[in-house]
């Protein structure tokens, strides 16, 4: 079993974000993105349909949490398609997009790949290490002398150093 940190094993699998994936919060948006996606009003939605219904069920998603979730790309979506339209009828009905949005959200991950680790490695990052970096780096300019460096607010240092970040990362395209 691998360590985070060296110290606290890490599961296979990690059931609390599939607790989510099941919650009647998740459902609820679920239903909502498969309605709206729905042009024919059929209660089915073709490869075209569930693409769309994935954006927007990402979108939504994203807007709640403090991480962005990237969506998987359309031959992914493709792939999910075939496996997941259990009667072979070419279409998904709910609860095969059900599934669907399960397994993108929490089912198949490991831990290490979880939205539970990206949430908390943001909060971390953004509650604790950008700001702590922004008051260190101030300090370093007003001890090399630059005295300026105490009239520019901590946030807008620490938003610097995690657009740098982002960057360095490759999160962000240059």
């Amino acid at each position: 079993m691998p360590l985070l940190f060296g110290l606290i094993p890490i599961p296979d699998s990690f059931p609390l974000f599939k607790k989510l994936t099941y919650s009647k919060a998740f459902e609820k948006i679920a239903k909502k993105c498969f309605v709206e996606c729905d042009v024919d009003s059929d209660n089915r939605l073709t490869v075209q349909e569930l693409y769309i219904c994935l954006l927007l069920l990402y979108d939504r998603m994203n807007s709640k949490l403090p991480c962005h979730i990237k969506v998987p790309k359309k031959d992914q979506v493709i792939d999910l398609f075939k496996r997941h339209d259990k009667d072979g009828s070419g279409t998904m009905c709910y609860p095969e997009f059900l599934d669907v949005a399960r397994v993108l959200f929490a089912d198949d991950k490991s831990f290490k790949d979880s939205i539970f680790l990206r949430v908390v490695t943001t909060l971390v990052l953004k509650m604790l290490v950008w700001p702590t970096g922004a008051v260190l780096v101030k300090a370093s300019l007003c001890g090399m002398g630059l005295e300026a460096a105490n009239k520019v607010p901590d946030s807008v240092i620490s938003h610097g150093l995690e657009t740098v970040g982002k960057y360095a990362s490759g999160y962000v395209a240059a």
